[in-house]
């Protein structure tokens, strides 16, 4: 595998120094050579380099470094994201026995502590966002084109910078990231120096170290232990790996919050220094240590929920009025005054650019998701974006809010916020001034208006002429749905996927904030629904399926193409209300190497020949939820094989024997068929039961059997067994679904025909 390190490009060149690990996996010693071709941004041939011979011994390793000058290099920046690629060849006589592509940029990278970030000489802010890799509809188990859409959602906000929260990314968000113009703070799972975690840390970097949009390595997050003495000797273990790996990046960590731990223990040996929730103690510590480059790396985890504006604890529920932050964490507008007026702060990131499922803040179970995102899980943006927008992006922003459907709140006061980076916005209600402000860098307006129905409008003036108008109007009833998706055309590659937003509106076609409608989607052609969402932080409704609630007027489904063009056809509906339609057209592309699906043959053949599962599991698969499936012993099939009255075959069930022991799959054995009874024995489990038209249903026996050293099971004497508590005999009652409890015999298993 090549590794490109550029050198000095600001200088009209740039040296690519290349190192190549190599193994002879071949019988005996071989004599190799390697090619290193360079190929710049159009594919054009920037530099080549061969090796001399090298004697490598049977199963030997060998690292080579060679170098490549690449004159007037194209560099890699946010906004014009070039890459270059490594062509790595290994020769062993004639023959080229290995070849490798490395894509890679050129850029310098350096911080500086007084101005900051240094992107190719430019100083650059980091505007960043922590982010886990989860989305509504799809869990974490993202296909590539979601990494693409949620860093360009990102992107839209402003933000330019990703911190990897808490562990290594997929590969495929750091493609996303070199290709659209994406700074990555890229973050180990463990901080330790133990083989273990210093072998993680070691394949992070191995790994992620020719992405461009990676400046930093974070050893961890919030580790106590790492402002101690014994943090000072793990870190110092770990950047010596890093060091050792990559030494083109500096190395960070993000230390324990809200303390004056910057400096302390481990900590000195970062070559920036990080802080989480601490902006006045990154202040004093600049001041005493003027020569140390300073960056967040966690500074804000304010709250909120889209849409919403009226906190709620019953329906965990938080109004979207920054600040409403948890205990100890700055607001939106608090922390990006702080970070903006000072140069050496080379900047910071947001907990968090999107929600996510667990840690529901600020609210518990049943809450199923955070708050903190500055997007909802769905990737609908909440009100702070617009925030952020104004003041990290160059574009004109107008954003008002909240919504004006108050239905029994005429004559009360409402504040109206608006964010914006206009120079002054002049505020409306049912045409009727109530005054413009003017605007000040990195805040936001606000008015008390008295609630009657109609409209509010802000009208924004840049250099005293009006520029943009933004209206929150009074929606009538909900009645019909309007649909678009974030992309015009897909890739008909089986994997492509495009995001759907379905919007409730009234008659006029104005948004109705205040809905929940039941929206079911169908999709027909050339592709299919792989999941919807609503960005309800307390919703439980299932995010597979083809129908989910509107939720403050919007949801969303995500749709996958498939392997043949044509065009790919999405219908929303919901009762009582017009149906909206939607066309996108999924292209011929070429398909990249993938594995053939493996399809299980069916036996054909007389009486109950053929594929079974358990019927609860086939129905529990509908729905995805994994304790239904875990408890309909879902990873079971049964493939039989009838001739007369004799049974044989095989049963599959890739667990043990569950809470019973032993195994419950293996070769059919003993296998009987006598009129509508059936018999058989699998492993150590013995089936038997009764045929029916279409289903078989059993009873199954399987002989007691304990863990080596397990505790022998209580006697007649033991302590009476709790009403709530774990079961004496060791089993797990948490799984009963169909197995039943208490010692007792388990419930039959009704076993039903599939294809496969």
């Amino acid at each position: 595998m090549g590794h490109p390190r550029p050198r000095h490009p600001q200088a009209g060149t740039a040296t690519v120094s290349i190192r190549t690990e190599i193994e002879n996996q071949a019988k005996g010693a071989q004599n190799a050579r390697i090619t290193s071709t360079l190929l710049d941004p159009s594919g054009r041939e920037a530099g080549k380099v061969t090796s001399a011979p090298l004697s490598i011994p049977d199963g030997g390793e060998h690292t080579l470094e060679q170098q490549v000058v690449v004159k007037q290099p194209a560099l890699w920046s946010l906004e014009q994201r070039n890459l270059y690629k490594l062509v790595t060849e290994v020769h062993a006589g004639a023959a080229i026995v290995d070849r490798y592509e490395t894509r890679f940029g050129i850029r310098t990278l350096a911080f500086d502590p007084d101005r900051g970030l240094l992107l190719n000489g430019t100083p650059v802010k980091v505007k960043g966002t922590c982010n886990h890799q989860d989305h509504a509809g799809l869990g974490v188990a993202l296909p590539d084109a979601m990494q693409h859409y949620r860093v360009r959602k990102l992107q839209e906000m402003g933000c330019n910078a990703i911190r990897t929260s808490h562990n290594p990314p997929t590969p495929e968000l750091l493609d996303a990231c070199d290709e659209l113009g994406m700074l990555v703070l890229d973050e180990t799972r463990m901080l330790s120096s133990n083989p273990d975690g210093l072998a993680q840390f070691s394949n992070m970097i191995r790994r992620d170290r020719n992405h461009p949009s990676v400046f930093v390595w974070s050893m961890g997050n919030e580790e106590i232990i790492s402002i101690s003495d014994h943090g000072l000797r793990i870190l110092t273990a770990m950047k010596r790996t890093a060091q050792r790996l990559d030494d083109s990046r500096p190395i960070s960590i993000a230390p324990p919050p809200a303390g004056p731990y910057m400096g302390k223990g481990g900590l000195v040996v970062c070559d920036v220094m990080g802080y989480n929730y601490a902006d006045p103690q990154a202040e004093e510590y600049h001041k005493a240590n003027p020569k140390m480059p300073v960056m967040g790396t966690e500074n804000v985890s304010a709250v909120g929920t889209r849409g919403v504006y009226v906190t709620d604890p019953a329906k965990g529920h938080v109004s979207s009025y920054d600040p409403w932050t948890t205990t100890g964490r700055a607001s939106a507008r608090g922390w990006w005054q702080f970070v903006s007026a000072r140069p050496w702060v080379a900047g910071g990131f947001i907990w968090t650019g999107f929600d996510y499922r667990g840690e529901p803040s600020p609210n518990p179970w049943p809450n199923i998701s955070s708050q903190y995102g500055v997007i909802d899980l769905c990737g609908f943006p909440k009100d702070s974006f617009y925030y952020y927008q104004s003041w990290w992006t160059n574009q004109p922003v107008l954003h008002l809010f909240p919504h004006w459907n108050w239905p029994g709140l005429e004559e009360k006061e409402i504040a109206v916020w608006v964010y914006s980076n206009l120079d002054k916005v002049e505020l409306f209600h049912n045409g009727q001034s109530l005054g413009a402000k003017d605007m000040k860098k990195d805040q936001h307006l606000a008015w008390a208006v008295k609630y009657a129905p109609g409209t509010i409008e802000a009208r924004g003036y840049k250099d005293g002429r009006q520029v943009l108008i933004a209206k929150r109007e009074t929606a009538g009833p909900a009645a019909k749905l309007a649909l678009r998706a974030d992309r015009t055309g897909l890739g008909a590659n089986g994997e492509d996927t495009a995001v759907l937003t379905v919007e409730v509106q009234d008659a006029q076609g104005r948004a109705v904030p205040i809905t929940e409608n039941r929206i079911t989607f169908q999709v027909s052609g050339a592709g299919k629904l792989i999941g919807v969402g609503n960005g309800d932080p307390a919703s439980h409704e299932s995010d597979i399926g083809s129908s989910r609630t509107a939720f403050s007027g919007l949801c969303m489904a995500v749709v996958q193409s498939a392997k043949t063009a044509g065009p790919v056809t999405i219908e929303a509906t919901s009762p009582g209300l017009s149906a909206a339609r939607l066309t996108i057209a999924a292209k011929a592309v070429a398909l990249r190497p993938q594995a053939p699906a493996w399809e299980r043959s069916a036996p054909a053949g007389e009486g109950i020949t053929g594929l079974w599962r358990p019927k609860a599991a086939v129905a529990a698969a509908a729905t995805g939820d994994p304790m239904a499936l875990a408890g309909a012993a879902a990873d079971m099939i049964f493939i039989l094989r009838q001739e007369g009255g004799k049974l044989n075959g095989e049963v599959e069930a890739t667990s043990g024997g569950g809470i019973f022991g032993g195994s419950a799959g293996g070769v059919i054995e003993e296998g009987k068929i006598e009129g509508t009874r059936v018999s058989f024995r699998a492993g150590v489990t013995t089936y038997t039961g009764a045929i029916s038209a279409d289903t078989i249903e059993l009873q199954r026996r399987t002989p007691p059997r304990r863990p080596l050293g397990a505790a022998p099971a209580p006697s007649a004497a033991s302590a009476p067994r709790p009403a709530v508590g774990p079961s004496p005999d060791g089993l797990d009652p948490s799984f009963g679904a169909g197995f039943g409890r208490g010692g007792g015999p388990p419930a039959p298993l009704v076993l039903r025909r599939v294809t496969r």
